[in-house]
């Protein structure tokens, strides 16, 4: 996630984006029995990429969590 600010969040402040937050589940914690459903790294992804918006006086649109799971 460091690597991800430093490259593209270093954007001048004097821009207001409006950007989105998509959080991916990881296939390590879709195994682990104590995430029950939803990936506490998820939970933290949104955490730190809703810290990074509000720093940045960006607005927030909308949150996509991506579970893993394959919906029909």
């Amino acid at each position: 996630m460091q690597e991800l600010y430093n490259n593209y969040f270093n954007i001048s402040n004097d821009i207001i984006w409006k950007v989105a937050i998509y959080a991916r589940l990881s296939r390590e914690d879709e195994k682990d029995e104590k995430y029950k459903g939803q990936s506490e790294s998820i939970e933290n992804q949104i955490k730190y990429l809703k810290a990074i918006v509000s720093e940045k006086n960006w607005i927030l649109v909308d949150t996509y969590k991506d579970d893993g799971y394959t919906r029909n």
